[in-house]
């Protein structure tokens, strides 16, 4: 089931809510203002449904948001060292809006903009497929990109991502879904117990701007390492993370798990599935409605300076194709 509202009006468009509800209950709010995921519902062991996502009460909180709350991030989701790239030697300024370098696509992102929609009811599916068309040297980045962002609820308690791209001219591109989750719900105000497996045993060692050194490093006796399950805060410390794991699987261009999480309180289960190769783990406690985490799938950051990591240039008539699944459960 699909239902429709109207959230508001900004720069002459209509700003739509879509709730998508399956026969279980589990619920996915979206909107066309920055293909956002609003909220999340799904039950818990005592059969109670809450927000298991971080999510703004107003249209206007969306306008003026700055941490990407449930967007969909692009043209280049993470960090891109000195705003610059070189694409076919040719060189492109890109906008600066973390220091020197470009974070999330720029100022004006993907999630930004408006985007259109299609509905999608068919039988045991519901879907919105969000489209835009990036225009050439948008924030920088070169040609026309051609975007279609396409969630999908299932019977099966999963939300599955599907991003698609074709260009002009060769570009790179690395799309994203920036959700903060808190699996205990909305009036939680922790998420030290939250018991995390993310399935790598490496990592992308960064400098102090969050910028890629080139070097990937073992997690083995690291406070990054989750290979085996443990809670995020088990060292009795609100302690920060955001890096970008390299997934055990990356190469195989399947989709496999990168992450699986257990908020034992509620009984909650998350299992994150993709086709990309990174995922990058941030916690947050401040400045936001609650303590939350995100767990971002993506290709590594600023992979254009590191021949070794993944490749991120879309050519011409190539197709920038990746999927990521949240699978939703209870024990």
């Amino acid at each position: 089931m699909i239902n429709i509202a109207t959230m508001g009006q900004w720069a002459g468009e209509e700003i739509k809510k879509y709730s998508l509800t399956n026969s279980h209950g589990t619920c996915v709010e979206l909107s066309n203002y920055g293909a956002c995921i609003l909220g999340i519902y799904t039950l818990d062991k005592y059969k109670k449904l809450d927000n298991i996502v971080l999510a703004y009460n107003t249209l206007d909180e969306y306008l003026k948001d700055d941490k990407y709350m449930g967007c969909v991030v692009g043209r280049y989701a993470n960090r891109i060292s000195g705003a610059n790239i070189i694409v076919d030697d040719t060189s492109y300024s890109l906008s600066a809006n973390e220091d020197r370098n470009t974070l999330h696509g720029g100022y004006c992102g993907f999630g930004k903009h408006v985007w259109t929609v299609e509905v999608i009811e068919d039988t045991g599916i519901n879907g919105i497929k969000f489209h835009r068309i990036s225009p050439h040297l948008e924030e920088g980045f070169p040609g026309n990109l051609n975007v279609t962002v396409t969630y999908i609820l299932t019977e099966e308690n999963t939300l599955v991502i599907k991003y698609l791209a074709r260009c002009d001219r060769t570009t790179i591109v690395n799309l994203s879904s920036h959700s903060y989750y808190n699996l205990a719900g909305k009036n939680s105000n922790t998420i030290s117990d939250h018991v995390l497996r993310v399935n790598a045993s490496e990592y992308t060692a960064s400098d102090n701007n969050l910028i890629p050194t080139g070097m990937i490093k073992s997690v083995t006796g690291t406070p990054y390492d989750f290979s085996v399950p443990r809670s995020i805060n088990s060292n009795g410390e609100e302690y920060l993370y955001d890096l970008n794991y390299v997934l055990q699987d990356y190469n195989t261009g399947r989709l496999s798990l990168a992450a699986s999480v257990l908020e034992p309180t509620s009984g909650r289960t998350m299992q994150v599935y993709t086709t990309q190769p990174g995922l990058q783990l941030y916690t947050i406690y401040d400045n936001i409605p609650r303590p939350a985490f995100c767990l971002e799938t993506q290709h590594f950051p600023d992979s254009l300076r590191h021949k070794h990591f993944p490749e991120v240039r879309l050519k011409s008539g190539e197709v920038y194709n990746h999927v990521t699944e949240y699978r939703f459960g209870v024990v």
